[in-house]
């Protein structure tokens, strides 16, 4: 291996030309004042390693003012426990720079800590990943009093080409960005993948932009991904740029969310169900999340009251501007005046709470009764459900224990899903619809069914009928959290549980199946037109055809 060090205005250069064979170090060192070391890195054999260091009082012009880092070609990289302090650069990444292309795995463990550090873009951190065979993994990293004169206060995050980002902890305290991103700047395009177990954001204000504390930006006509399972943002602001009339400021005092392209619900990329918001503002609008995407009602309609959006915003009791949105994506957002954006965006309550017609079923109800949550139907078929089952309202069936259907319930309604599930809603507990004689579900329009439990009863183990049968292009099937038995384990029955044949676009997450015999398939697909279908994470054990 051939290593070449610099030493020039208290910085220095790593890098390496040739076939290397060795790796480049920085273990266990106190680098105070020695500003925007570099290290490139592109063969294969080659390793870098930053491991229990303490970056103070580093400033450059350069990108990165402490540390600039360059991998690729599968050169692994990898960082553990250091801290960075009071570095800046005026260029982008004011602590440190990181750029892994291809075929790189970056590790970071233990925590990485930046205090004091300010930039352009990325006032602590710039991250960018583009490879799909490239990964960046982080255990913890914390941010502190960290300033971003562009995007990001604390860090800016780029994945796109499929590249996997996988992130453990994320922690922004009082930081502060220009104009977007007071703690985070996050961007997922053309095919991106972020996954975010734990975010907060706290006391983060975006000076004269939009996001106080998260600004995301997703491209979903490019089938990109970011999940963010939880999200705590308190306290975060959103200030207006009174100085700037040509593009909208002040918006998303808590998070603002930019859509590019058609979001489809059924993706499920938007997951807001364990959002925590609480005291922030924005001198605009959405004063906890604003959101400028096309698809803002569908993703708002889908789930329960707005289950994937509101986290623990609470009807009745808090504010409608603390959720607001408008349905046009983020460049047409930014090309709006403000009266434009007034006349078009909503609280998106409004988007989940439109005519919506809900209906209560128990084993114990009266058939002759309107269906309601305190004098509920017993069977799914009672009247007062099959009358409304097509109507162009939100329409749901909250099953208490158990019910039962004998024919077939068919399902035509294309705008908003016909949703059967469990109840109560805190409930993890599925409930019963047991399949008895004809029935079932024909599938023309859109049909949703949460935590429920399908069993085919004894006596139509000779029916044919499929439970779910989508027997159009039309029709989407979203099954979730779903299980599927028959009544007495091991008897053979005819049908399939879910068929579908013409296309359509289907979804099915956390399917259990267990002890059956089938002449048939538990799932057929069989698409003469254009069709999808997601299966992920499901179970099928005991599972025989005969026939």
């Amino acid at each position: 291996m051939l290593v070449s060090y610099y030493a020039l205005q208290g910085s220095f250069d790593v890098y390496a030309a040739g076939e290397l064979t060795g790796t480049v170090q920085l273990e266990n060192k106190n680098y105070n004042g020695v500003s925007n070391q570099r290290i490139w890195l592109q063969f294969t054999n080659e390793r870098c390693t930053v491991k229990n260091c303490t970056f103070s009082n580093c400033q450059s012009s350069q990108n990165g003012g402490a540390l600039y880092i360059q991998i690729s070609n599968r050169a692994p990289g990898y960082m553990a426990n250091c801290t960075f302090t009071n570095c800046s650069s005026s260029n982008n990444g004011g602590a440190f720079w990181l750029y892994i292309g291809t075929g790189t795995v970056f590790t970071m463990e233990g925590l990485i800590k930046f205090k004091n550090c300010s930039g352009l873009v990325g006032g602590a951190l710039w991250s960018s990943i583009n490879s799909g065979s490239s990964q960046l993994i982080i255990n913890q990293m914390q941010f502190e009093d960290c300033y971003s004169s562009s995007f990001g206060g604390g860090m800016h995050l780029l994945s796109k080409l499929q590249a996997p980002v996988n992130i453990e902890q994320l922690t922004f305290k009082n930081c502060k960005s220009s104009t977007r991103g007071g703690g985070i700047h996050i961007i997922s395009e053309m095919q991106g993948n972020i996954q975010i177990n734990k975010i907060t954001a706290e006391d983060c204000v975006c000076t004269k932009g939009n996001g106080g504390g998260i600004f995301v930006s997703i491209e979903f006509n490019t089938y990109s991904q970011l999940k963010m399972n939880e999200i705590t943002v308190l306290r975060c602001k959103a200030q207006s740029d009174t100085s700037n009339y040509f593009q909208p400021t002040g918006y998303g005092g808590g998070i603002f969310l930019a859509g590019y392209g058609d979001y489809n619900p059924l993706t499920r990329v938007l997951d807001f169900r364990n959002m925590k918001i609480y005291g922030n503002t924005a001198d605009k609008a959405g004063q906890s999340l604003y959101v400028a995407m096309t698809k803002v009602a569908e993703w708002c309609k889908e789930g329960t009251q707005g289950e994937y959006v509101k986290g623990n915003y609470s009807y009745g009791i808090s504010n409608q501007n603390e959720l607001q949105g408008i349905h046009v994506d983020s460049v047409t957002f930014d090309s709006y005046s403000s009266t434009q954006i007034n006349k078009l965006q909503n609280s998106l309550q409004h988007y989940w709470n439109l005519d919506i017609a809900e209906y209560y079923v128990r084993s114990t109800g009266n058939n002759i009764s309107s269906c309601t949550q305190y004098v509920p139907c017993n069977i799914l078929e009672a009247s007062t459900i099959m009358s409304n089952i097509n109507k162009v309202n939100t329409f749901f069936v909250y099953i208490y224990d158990s019910t039962y259907i004998l024919n077939t319930a068919v399902i035509s309604q294309t705008v908003t899903p016909r949703t059967f599930r469990n109840y109560p809603l805190s409930s993890t507990t599925p409930s019963v619809i047991m399949i008895r004689s004809s029935g079932g579900f024909d599938v023309t329009g859109k049909v949703r069914f949460q935590l429920i439990k399908f069993i085919i009863d004894n006596t139509v183990t000779l029916q044919n009928n499929p439970v779910i049968y989508g027997k159009e292009s039309t029709a989407e099937v979203d099954l979730q959290d779903c299980q599927f038995n028959v009544q007495n384990a091991g008897s053979q029955i005819e049908k399939s549980f879910v068929s579908l044949v013409k296309g359509g676009n289907h979804i099915i997450s956390n399917l259990k199946a267990k002890d059956v015999i089938t002449r048939g398939n538990i799932i057929f697909v069989n698409f003469d037109e254009a069709g999808l279908i997601r299966i992920s994470d499901s179970q099928f054990e005991n599972i025989s055809k005969n026939g």
